[in-house]
């Protein structure tokens, strides 16, 4: 916010701009001011307030100080004056809205950026240190003004279109310049977010393809995924640009699914997985990628449509509807072992954590995936995290529910590592929104457990989704000791005090009635092991 300090000469002007505002009280200003003489300006003070204390840094040279004495240091005074106490106080019709450049502005840097690429009609050589660094520091501007069109002005006329600067772009990625081509595909990436830039930047793709013959070795395939497949093709060992390279497929994927998947997008993605396993950038794009391909359906004819995940796949007679990629992934292929690869090795990243746990949720909601979900290894790996999840209420409840689903098709001590991991959450966190949880999951336990222990002719198939066969054919007989031999889960968990924990904390959380509901529902199905 610019205003005039009355606390200066009356010939300089201060801007004072906020850089943080933490909830634990701190905040940071920056003092700049600029003589209206020498029409220089200097960084007077960073001003920090932590609290109650305040604290004064002068970061100052000559030119800050030199319409004043050089012992005159009242206008550093009179900036501490104006910005103790409450700081910089906003008016709502004061509050600084995003700004487009002008179209003449956006020309201007736009034709430079040309004119450096030219290069006076020779190929940028990797030894042309000083045109690729400026060529990356003019895209770096245009990043900015993409990151605006596509979020703030996505609906409106692009400028950057306006200017070419799809074509640009793609003149950028022809150069092979390693460092030119992450900075050109990061502005494509939020340049596709508008709807104006989009449409351009794939007709000038479309164009590309068919009529350029130069730009074809750098293709693999047609459209926006042949280039994202020949950029990772061509740049296998470069991290930083194969992160580019993800996070604009995970874009692109929204366009047309079926043309993604029949691309070499994901062959590449789940080599640059396995290529940089240790860098934890390239793991949490490549998750995030599969997680955001697993949310968007398909149908026959290719567009994007609501299916529920047990829903029939056939919509009539002669027409099947086609596989959703959930099941694609967990059917076909190895992405579902890469992401629990992924999600093994950077545990304590919370981005690769979030997106893994949800690509296993889309996975487990359809049921015909379940068993080979069990097969590669999930349930360990999911049992494990939960410990790691407590911090992040939105993981936890979708690893509780991804559990959920694979309850039918777990085996007796699978049932007792669960039941143990429950009872380790319960002695650990006063939460009610965790302890609600975990209570719904030891009913969802004893129901399917309890339906399907029970006769083929007075079972409820809506109690239990899959039929598991029995273990034994033979009863073990009632055990007051927790052996290995005994397959009572109710036994079980009775043993472990499972019931008394949950009684305790819906006494501690009285008025939470859901939770008193689903605690007296645990209670009554144990009831018969209570003693």
């Amino acid at each position: 916010m610019a205003e005039r300090c009355h606390c200066w000469t009356p010939c300089s002007i201060t801007f004072t701009l906020s850089l943080s505002s933490s909830p634990c009280g701190m905040h940071m200003w920056l003092c700049f001011k600029k003589c209206s003489n020498c029409e220089r300006g200097a960084l007077l003070s960073v001003v920090k307030c932590w609290m109650p204390v305040l604290r004064e840094i002068v970061i100052g040279t000559d030119e800050c100080v030199c319409c004043d004495g050089p012992g005159d240091v009242s206008g550093q005074q009179g900036a501490t004056a104006a910005l103790g106490g409450s700081g910089v106080e906003y008016r709502d019709n004061e509050i600084p809205l995003p700004q487009r450049p002008s179209l003449v502005e956006v020309e201007v840097h736009v034709e430079g950026i040309r004119r450096l690429l030219d290069n006076g009609g020779l190929p940028l050589e990797p030894t042309d240190i000083e045109p690729i660094h400026e060529i990356v520091d003019k895209l770096d501007q245009v990043f900015f003004w993409a990151v605006e069109e596509g979020n703030s002005f996505a609906r409106e006329p692009s400028l950057l279109a306006q200017c070419e600067v799809p074509h640009l772009l793609l003149r950028c990625i022809t150069t092979r310049r390693p460092k030119i081509v992450t900075a050109a595909l990061s502005v494509m990436r939020h340049l596709l977010r508008n709807e104006q830039a989009c449409s351009h930047i794939l007709a000038w793709i479309g164009r590309t393809s068919v009529s350029d013959d130069k730009h074809n070795p750098l293709l693999e395939g047609d459209g926006l995924c042949g280039l994202i497949a020949g950029v990772m093709r061509r740049f296998l060992g470069l991290a930083e640009l194969q992160v580019e390279a993800i996070a604009l497929a995970a874009v692109a994927a929204r366009f047309n699914i079926d043309q993604f998947l029949e691309s070499a997008v994901i062959g590449h993605v789940l080599a640059a997985l396995q290529r940089h396993s240790g860098n934890s950038a390239v793991q949490k794009e490549g998750v995030r990628l599969f997680s955001v391909l697993v949310d968007i359906e398909r149908n026959e004819a290719g567009e994007n449509v609501s299916m529920e995940p047990c829903e029939s796949v056939v919509v009539g007679e002669g027409n099947v509807a086609a596989a959703p990629t959930a099941v694609i992934f967990s059917q076909i292929g190895v992405v579902v072992s890469f992401v629990l690869q992924s999600a093994a090795t950077h545990i304590n990243n919370a981005e690769v954590k979030r997106d893994a746990v949800h690509f296993f949720n889309r996975c487990a909601s359809y049921p015909v995936n379940i068993a080979s979900l069990l097969a590669s290894g999930i349930y360990p790996l999911l049992i494990r995290m939960l410990s790691f999840s407590l911090l992040l209420p939105d993981v936890f409840a979708e690893i509780m529910e991804t559990i959920a689903a694979l309850v039918p098709l777990l085996d007796p001590l699978q049932c007792r590592s669960l039941a143990l991991a429950v009872r380790r959450i319960l002695l650990t966190t006063d939460s009610p929104y965790h302890i609600s949880i975990c209570a719904a999951l030891i009913l969802r336990l004893l129901k399917v457990k309890s339906a399907c222990s029970t006769p083929l002719d007075a079972m409820s198939f809506d109690d239990c989704d899959v039929v598991v066969p029995a273990v034994r054919t033979k009863e073990l007989a009632f055990s007051d000791l927790i052996a290995l031999r005994d397959d009572n889960l109710l036994t079980f968990l009775t043993e472990i005090s499972l019931p008394q924990l949950l009684c305790h904390a819906a006494d501690n959380f009285s008025e939470d009635l859901a939770l008193r509901r689903l605690v007296g529902d645990v209670t009554r199905l144990l009831v018969p092991t209570l003693r």
